[in-house]
């Protein structure tokens, strides 16, 4: 099932909401450090621009908030890595 697998490199736990090309939310979920979460639920399309958030901490306030855009390229998952620590992060491509 199409998707994005999003690995937390990261020290901490992060929250993560994904956005379909419209800005609907799609996808939300808590992605505990060093571990991973595949996001397939709703309707995913090949070759479409997804928003991918990331949030730390978890809950409200957050300390810092990233960002990026990422097509949709493969009928199983797609996998994006988050790093960073308390500080702030970044998303990588694998």
């Amino acid at each position: 099932m199409a998707g994005f697998k999003v690995f937390n490199d990261s020290d901490q736990s992060i929250w993560v909401t994904i956005y379909d090309p419209f800005g609907q939310q799609i996808g939300y979920g808590n992605v505990d450090k060093g571990k991973n979460h595949e996001f397939t639920s709703g309707f995913y399309a090949i070759g479409s621009q997804y928003k991918l958030l990331a949030e730390y901490p978890t809950a409200e306030p957050h300390r810092w908030t990233t960002t990026t855009r990422q097509y949709l390229t493969k009928t199983d998952h797609d996998s994006i890595h988050l790093r960073g620590d308390a500080s702030g992060g970044h998303w990588h491509n694998p």
